[in-house]
């Protein structure tokens, strides 16, 4: 015996069913797409340790400000520096022990040792614009200090027009890709199912100076222990980008006369 009220609800539950079921799958072509350019840099960042000594911690201390001030008065006087940030960091004050106790105690026992001295240490950082005078400013600072000084990298204060610049070529490499594989296989592109990673951001990540702590720029690193320094004339940044695209794939439409 049929039972009626089965068959009256057979028609909700296809519904309900048919409504769990998996949309129909839209054929579908992954690419990669890389790309980088070279841009001028306009800004560099460089980095000094100045030292000071003395018989004891005073005259270190003072030996190094007799660097410090000089150099701090000068830097900002270059006529040709458009930018100039400088930030100095804490004075460090190291003991300096007589070289025949030391050896004696095979460098174990250092604090009954005499005391022949003190060594004052200071880092300054400073970041300018234009790249350019990155060279100049190392000259200066080895003209009024004893310390050791160093390039540590060149950058792009607003690199976001490089990096849409970038994105928009990755992205055509990876379109183009896509379209070759189909046309081969008798299809056409369609529109994008997904993009990854999204936004434009870059493999270049650009310094923020002075909020962010970790300032310092990946770049060529360049020592610089006398007056006269040379320093690549137009230093470049490479801003790079990887995409991962999802294009759907369409039957290919018949010309419009034969229609």
């Amino acid at each position: 015996m049929v039972n009626l009220q089965t068959i009256a609800a057979l028609p909700v539950f296809l519904v309900a069913l048919s409504s769990c079921l998996p949309d129909k799958q839209v054929p579908s072509i992954t690419v990669r797409g890389e790309a980088m350019i070279q841009i001028p840099a306009d800004s560099f960042s460089a980095r000094f340790e100045l030292f000071g000594a003395g018989e004891d911690q005073g005259q270190a201390i003072d030996d190094l400000n007799a660097q410090l001030e000089p150099l701090l008065e000068g830097l900002p006087r270059m006529d040709q520096l458009d930018e100039l940030h400088i930030r100095t960091e804490e004075i460090e004050l190291e003991a300096v022990y007589s070289d025949d106790c030391v050896e004696d105690l095979r460098y174990s026992e250092y604090p009954i040792c005499p005391v022949r001295g003190y060594i004052a240490s200071m880092e300054l950082s400073v970041k300018g614009a234009p790249a350019g005078e990155a060279g100049n400013v190392l000259s200066l600072a080895s003209e009024y200090s004893r310390g050791v000084g160093s390039v540590t990298g060149f950058f792009l204060q607003d690199p976001t027009a490089s990096q849409d610049a970038v994105f928009e070529k990755a992205f055509r490499r990876a379109r183009s890709s896509a379209n070759q594989i189909a046309l081969a296989s008798g299809k056409q592109l369609g529109g994008i199912v997904n993009i990854r990673p999204d936004g434009v951001s870059s493999s270049f990540d650009p310094t923020v100076f002075p909020e962010d702590d970790d300032w310092r720029p990946d770049g060529d690193v360049m020592f610089a222990q006398a007056a006269r320094v040379i320093v690549t004339p137009e230093p470049t940044v490479a801003i790079s980008k990887e995409l991962i695209v999802t294009f759907e794939l369409r039957d290919v439409s018949p010309p419009a006369d034969q229609e």
